[in-house]
């Protein structure tokens, strides 16, 4: 009897470790990423059991943030959120909207414009997530061509903003180790070659990408796999632009905001 009686014990242990794993599969995947739920053993149940309380609170932040850029659009398969469209110099027909936000661009990757840029990232990101769960993110800018470039546009800017929603900064944990040829028409691509990424910081990360304009996302796609294979999780990306009129080329749209070019 006695022998029955732990065994069942024992059992219901079991049964309540795989109620955990089903009902907060993300929490549980976080925690657990190599136990097959098919396979939990009594010591392994226990263990599950113990952390129950971070598995939930991990399942729901994941959960949360999941659905918070739901309704984003979508770049190489991120939830991705642009807020102007940027054509490049060598089309001369544009609107004096379109012509300042090419200035705005510009002047932000030479450094300046900072204040701009930063107000409306902190109003978007203010209104996709909740201040608990923004200082569980962490901000990471697709570093520019060169070191110089990429010190001068996005070190103070990540830090300041870090520093005012709370985020984790990826900034200094990853280094341009290579320069590159910039190509300020419509983005470069990047390798991870290039870069000295920590190999510590990002595991267990949840990552926003920013880069100042994107094409047609081979960088973030790049940095996705870079910053995964580092243990991070990318939640979704961000840019100042995204270049509209290099899908269309000479059968250019309108833009789908303003029906202006």
């Amino acid at each position: 009897d006695n022998k029955k009686r732990i065994e069942e014990e024992q059992k219901q242990r079991i049964n309540e470790a795989k109620n955990i794993a089903s009902l907060y599969p993300n929490g549980y995947k976080k925690f657990f990423p190599d136990t097959n739920i098919n396979y939990i053993d009594y010591r392994k149940a226990n263990e599950i059991i113990s952390y129950k309380s971070e598995i939930v609170a991990s399942h729901n932040f994941i959960q949360r943030i999941n659905n918070a850029v739901s309704g984003w659009g979508d770049v190489k398969g991120i939830p991705y959120y642009y807020f102007y469209h940027y054509y490049p110099t060598r089309f001369t027909d544009v609107t004096s909207a379109s012509r300042e936000v090419r200035g705005l661009i510009y002047n932000f990757k030479d450094g300046t414009s900072h204040s701009q840029v930063l107000s409306i990232i902190k109003q978007k990101l203010n209104a996709t997530f909740t201040g608990r769960d923004l200082s569980n993110l962490c901000f990471v800018c697709i570093p520019a061509s060169t070191k110089h470039k990429n010190s001068m546009r996005y070190e103070s800017f990540s830090r300041q903003l870090c520093s005012e929603l709370d985020m984790y900064n990826g900034y200094d944990h990853i280094r341009v180790v290579e320069d590159k040829t910039s190509v300020r028409e419509g983005g470069t691509f990047v390798s991870g070659e290039l870069y000295d990424i920590d190999n510590y910081f990002f595991n267990g990360k949840y990552v926003i990408l920013f880069d100042d304009v994107v094409t047609r996302g081979r960088s973030m796609q790049v940095f996705k796999q870079l910053l995964e294979a580092k243990g991070a999780t990318i939640v979704c990306a961000l840019s100042i632009g995204r270049t509209y009129s290099d899908y269309y080329g000479e059968h250019r749209e309108p833009h789908p905001w303003s029906g202006e070019y």
